[in-house]
């Protein structure tokens, strides 16, 4: 039954992200990393290790992509690539955690991905999603 939920859970995270594709629009690529964060986020507070494990590797994946189409489309803000840096860190030692079994210790880690990204949000205007 554990792996119902898991495959459920990784159905729930291809379709929040998969139809959207990044485009080198902060914002539009932003909203498309936190749709990718949250179940995350959500497996590892929740204790789930599987589900947070392959919710992990799609968060990976999308941060692949926003770093690449993003990391250079802002010449302007001296301070995008360091941020992009830290949040890569803390998206790491939180995968290093959930590899561990310290769930508790990968949803610090994502939840200050999460404020590095508003941070990244609000010095670019971009409000909020829902």
């Amino acid at each position: 039954m554990r792996w119902l939920h898991v495959f459920s859970l990784v159905l729930m995270v291809s379709a929040g992200v998969a139809h959207a594709q990044m485009d080198g629009n902060l914002a539009n690529d932003i909203a498309i990393l936190e749709a990718a964060l949250s179940p995350a986020l959500a497996a590892a507070k929740s204790g789930q290790q599987d589900a947070s494990s392959l919710a992990m590797e799609e968060l990976y994946r999308q941060w692949r992509n926003f770093r690449r189409m993003n990391i250079e489309a802002y010449p302007d803000d001296p301070l995008l690539a360091p941020d992009l840096d830290m949040i890569e860190a803390r998206l790491f030692a939180a995968s290093q955690r959930i590899d561990t079994g310290n769930l508790s210790g990968a949803s610090v880690e994502l939840e200050g991905a999460r404020a590095a990204l508003l941070v990244v949000r609000e010095r670019h205007g971009i409000p909020p999603t829902g």
